[in-house]
């Protein structure tokens, strides 16, 4: 059992936790769990995808090499817009093509 101490300007509030309920998560998407999440282990014969240890996604392996591909890409583009701030990447293919496969997703 947990506990979980809020402390406010005026108050404190204690609250003992069994369990997480539903109110306590946030509803995400597959595309950004699996671009954004932690690490993406795959079962090839399975067909299964896992981000982080805990989140699995029944998919083709071939699904999860283009999306470990294109976090490659995408850390790519980062670790250049690192080394170089002022550079402009909003019209770069790879943000292009990210951005309209999340979108593609609603």
């Amino acid at each position: 059992m947990q506990t979980l101490t809020v402390i406010g300007t005026n108050s404190s509030l204690q609250v003992k936790l069994s369990r997480v309920f539903i109110r306590e998560s946030s509803l995400v998407s597959p595309y950004p769990l699996l671009l954004f999440g932690g690490a993406l282990a795959v079962q090839h014969r399975e067909k299964v995808i896992t981000v982080d240890d805990w989140i699995k996604f029944q998919a083709p392996a071939k699904t999860a090499v283009i999306f470990k591909e294109l976090r490659n890409l995408l850390n790519l583009m980062l670790i250049k817009k690192l080394s170089q701030p002022s550079l402009h990447i909003q019209d770069e293919r790879i943000i292009q093509i990210l951005m309209e496969l999340i979108q593609s997703e609603r």
